[in-house]
């Protein structure tokens, strides 16, 4: 049997990066909220997804991002990932990290 080890380090994600990648998925998508996204800055992902970079503090773009998927009634129906990471994530990546948008 292996001991523990006495000190171990956590990893944090919101402390840990100073770029991260948000990610919408909505479930119903018309042209217009597609539009919406693409003029907030996000780029379509195979999938079915729009993506962008993000530094810190993210929270700041999220707001606005959130009003635009609220105003096309896609609260209810629209999953979101967050993840921190330098390199652009793959769709499993955000597959394992998608929330419903609340």
């Amino acid at each position: 049997m292996t001991p523990a080890k006495a000190h171990v380090n956590f990893h944090l994600p919101f402390n840990q990066s100073e770029t991260y990648w948000l990610a919408l998925f909505p479930h119903v998508l018309d042209v217009a909220l597609s539009s919406a996204l693409k003029g907030q800055g996000l780029q379509a992902l195979e999938g079915g997804g729009f993506s962008m970079r993000l530094s810190k503090p993210w929270a700041e773009k999220w707001k606005p991002l959130r009003a635009v998927v609220a105003q096309h009634n896609g609260v209810q129906t629209c999953e979101v990932a967050l993840i921190p990471s330098d390199a652009a994530p793959g769709l499993q990546d955000y597959d394992m990290a998608k929330t419903t948008v609340t």
